[in-house]
């Protein structure tokens, strides 16, 4: 599922982004969202996360999201991360309040 949240900054080459820990009872208490990078459909040598400015100079990021509950799955997202993207180019694609790309940068 397509998944955002805030972060403080962008981090070079990195193949997946943890949320703070947060609390819903239907989900069954505590949990963390993992996100991946989106593959490329024009490049298999390469991942992007739409970015975009958010409140407060925090940045919206958004990517492939995982609901996890564990934090033994977190280290398990972790390392997917490093096995499907970690040979690849990450790459942040700006957006701007439209949701039109305006700017394309790799870390």
């Amino acid at each position: 599922m397509k998944c955002t949240f805030l972060i403080s900054k962008l981090q070079p080459h990195r193949t997946c982004y943890v949320s703070d820990k947060d609390f819903d009872i239907n989900i069954g208490g505590e949990f963390r969202l993992v996100i991946h990078p989106f593959p490329c459909s024009d490049n298999n040598n390469a991942a992007f996360y739409y970015v975009k400015q958010g409140p407060n100079n925090k940045i919206v990021i958004e990517g492939e999201g995982y609901i996890v509950t564990d934090q033994d799955k977190v280290a398990r997202h972790k390392a997917m991360g490093r096995r499907d993207f970690g040979n690849k180019d990450i790459w942040y694609y700006w957006l701007d309040e439209a949701g039109t790309v305006i700017k394309k940068e790799r870390k």
